[in-house]
């Protein structure tokens, strides 16, 4: 499975991507479409879900990372760790 195949979902509604995640500076929705756009320069979890910040012309934005399993929590974030400055659209083609 890759990155970009990760879904989530709700009981009653159906299963949407949850990669790219949907990115927020400043706590609002960015304008304009760039989802896949940028470099990654840091994962941090959060309870259940990864926080990933992301570069993007020179400004950084901020995501949630929500899936349901597999993988595990612990798998994705190691891997998310060891490829930080690479490109999100890059690593949506990574194996999990």
């Amino acid at each position: 499975m890759k990155i970009r195949d990760l879904r989530h979902g709700h009981e009653g509604f159906p299963r949407v991507h949850a990669w790219p995640p949907i990115w927020m500076p400043g706590g609002r929705v960015s304008e304009g479409e760039f989802g896949a756009e940028g470099v990654l320069v840091s994962v941090k979890r959060l309870e259940d879900h990864l926080i990933l910040r992301m570069r993007y012309e020179g400004r950084e934005h901020t995501g949630r990372l929500l899936w349901d399993p597999p993988p595990v929590l612990t798998a994705l974030e190691q891997i998310l760790r060891a490829n930080l400055g690479k490109a999100i659209q890059d690593l949506g083609e990574l194996d999990v």
